[in-house]
């Protein structure tokens, strides 16, 4: 993320794709920061990505950064941090240690939730091959599959190392005028009470005092999209990009609300572009293997969710994507792989075990079947297609045929 034109961060929160809707040439340059920091002349953001970053770009995100943080806007400044640590893994103590204390901070003035968890910022990860980064971006969305929120993986806090070199002294920066602060604490009220209306009309009042705040302009687009407003969110996502190219949160929002507006191809580019920013983000894979089996794209769209699996290991909605596709590929020996994970990572969910019973049933695993598709209903005990095939198992497993037009693969993109 360059350092340069900054009007302030907004968060903009993850999103799967299509389940609810969530780099100019080299050498262009721009001067300073939005503030007056008095930066030389640098690139524009999205220029280059972060490993490519000179120092002096490097520290002025880190600032940005710490801004958040005394801001109250932990997510912004973590975002931050998380794109700093790419470039220079040995500030990743201090890091963290502001990122806790500024929680802290926040928890003892009643700010933030006692009982909000703990962020943490993920260690770098090993780079992606350059052949992985540009693969070209393929299945159906899982038929009575449950919804999976994605949530950022929360790995183990280092210990705070007090010899940590490299970062600086937070610097001044322009702030918001009060009447936009006040708006937004105003407009953070109505979100906790689902008042998507008011929040549209708060945030209205808002951009017409600062109309470039990013922050502003982030919730709006939240609050349009939750009120079904795509077209009111794309023109607020359009401006957050224009404003600050660097946001890769903000091209996989920008990619939800066009795959809900029916432009699968740009929301593919926005995808491409949010990874050229952040390889290592591994929502964005796996939006662009959504986005990639809607323009039947299949192998591709397999490549983006193993990458996915590599960044998010743990991450329920990965193998339950992947499981699908290989499903309606004709691949039920990997299916079952990874209906095993997704079963593993949350038992309670009746579909994935429905879903594992149907590639056991195409594998002529009758007993096999039999046990998951009984197990899919006594989770969802009303759930038709797990009613069909385990009839359909019982009839084989006593030696009867099965008619082929019943045995056909699954729809479970229905």
């Amino acid at each position: 993320m360059a350092a340069s034109d900054w009007r302030r961060w907004g968060r903009v929160g993850s999103l799967i794709l299509p389940m609810i809707l969530g780099g100019c040439a080299d050498g262009d340059r721009m001067s300073g920061l939005a503030g007056g920091i008095g930066l030389e002349p640098m690139r524009r953001p999205g220029a280059v990505p972060p490993e490519a970053w000179t120092d002096q770009e490097l520290r002025s995100v880190w600032r940005s950064g710490l801004y958040d943080l005394e801001l109250g806007r932990l997510g912004l400044g973590q975002d931050k941090f998380d794109l700093v640590i790419q470039r220079a893994p040995d500030w990743l103590p201090e890091a963290q240690t502001r990122l806790k204390a500024m929680q802290l901070r926040l928890k003892a003035a009643g700010r933030l939730p006692a009982t909000a968890p703990v962020r943490v910022i993920a260690a770098p990860v090993t780079p992606l091959p350059t052949a992985a980064r540009v693969i070209a971006v393929p299945v159906v969305t899982p038929s009575a599959l449950p919804p999976e929120p994605v949530l950022a993986p929360t790995p183990p806090e280092p210990a705070p190392d007090a010899d940590s070199a490299g970062p600086l002294p937070l610097a001044p920066v322009r702030t918001a005028g009060p009447g936009v602060v006040g708006l937004l604490g105003e407009a953070v009220a109505r979100e906790r009470q689902a008042d998507w209306e008011g929040v549209v009309r708060v945030l209205d009042q808002a951009a017409r005092l600062e109309p470039d705040h990013a922050e502003v302009l982030t919730r709006r687009a939240a609050a349009h999209i939750r009120l079904g407003r795509n077209q009111d969110a794309l023109r607020d996502l359009d401006r957050l990009i224009v404003l600050d190219a660097t946001q890769f949160r903000a091209w996989i929002r920008r990619a939800g609300v066009r795959l809900a507006l029916g432009q699968p191809a740009e929301a593919r580019d926005d995808l491409d572009q949010a990874i050229r920013i952040n390889p290592q983000f591994g929502l964005a894979w796996l939006n662009r293997g959504l986005v990639h089996r809607q323009l039947g794209n299949l192998d591709q769209a397999l490549a983006d969710y193993g990458q996915a699996a590599v960044l998010w290991p743990d991450q329920v909605q990965v193998y339950v994507n992947r499981g699908v596709l290989l499903q309606a590929m004709g691949r039920h020996a990997e299916a079952v792989g990874d209906f095993d994970r997704a079963v593993t990572l949350n038992p309670r969910a009746g579909a994935y075990f429905r879903q594992r019973g149907i590639s056991h049933f195409h594998l002529g695993r009758f007993s096999a079947a039999i046990a998951d598709l009984q197990r899919t209903l006594a989770l969802i005990p009303r759930d038709g297609e797990a009613t069909r095939y385990l009839a359909l198992a019982r009839e084989k497993s006593r030696g009867q045929e099965v008619p082929e037009k019943a045995a056909a693969d699954p729809a479970p993109d229905r």
